[in-house]
């Protein structure tokens, strides 16, 4: 039982580190703009990343709901089957990104008659982002769920911090609130590439 809840404690630990340090890279581009741009350039884009926070909130729950499954599964065959639907779901997800990208004017300018107009760039931006963040929903499921290996996510969490970081500093200064969003595109895509590579990696270690 002590075993068990080493385990247990391990798993959650290295998983709520990578989550907690996800959620604080996700709220330094507000911040960092209002340190280096001023309050006028932080809140255009805080207007639109208001509405992106639906996706990560979207992708958290299409993870809860196929982690029960994928923590039981044992055949490779099922597995493969199961992972079909998990890639088509994502599919579909992205899918509705790209359908925002082509119409955020007008849904820009729905939600915010006063003030959207200056956000839809910004918002086609973090959209551009998304792309990246919920591609990567398949390898993090598998990850966590299947390979118990929290740490791949840690791992890439703690990169997605320093680039995102790093990223702000240069790119804020000189691109104003578009410049948070070219952080997060390359930050998010590189945790894609990354943790797909680490889970195809331990994935091979499982199944030679």
């Amino acid at each position: 039982v002590s075993g068990d809840l080493i385990k247990l404690i391990k798993f959650s630990s290295l998983l709520g580190i990578a989550r907690g340090l996800t959620a604080l890279a996700s709220r330094l581009d507000v911040l960092m703009i209002i340190s280096l741009r001023g309050p006028t350039e932080a809140g255009i884009y805080a207007t639109a990343s208001r509405i992106i926070a639906i996706y990560p909130l979207l992708s958290g729950s299409f993870g809860t709901v196929i982690a029960p499954r994928l923590s039981i599964l044992t055949e490779t065959k099922i597995l493969k089957e199961f992972m079909l639907k998990v890639v088509m779901g994502t599919i579909g997800l992205i899918s509705t990104v790209f359908i925002l990208i082509i119409f955020a004017k007008p849904f820009m300018l729905l939600l915010f008659p006063q003030k959207g107009a200056e956000a839809i760039s910004v918002f086609q931006l973090l959209l551009v982002s998304m792309i990246f963040f919920v591609g990567s929903l398949p390898a993090v499921s598998l990850a966590i769920y299947y390979l118990k290996k929290p740490h791949i996510l840690t791992i890439n969490s703690v990169l997605q911090l320093i680039v995102v970081f790093f990223g702000n500093l240069i790119f804020i200064p000189k691109f104003g609130r578009f410049g948070a969003s070219y952080s997060l595109i390359i930050a998010y895509s590189i945790t894609l590439f990354s943790t797909s590579a680490l889970t195809l990696f331990y994935l091979k270690k499982k199944h030679p």
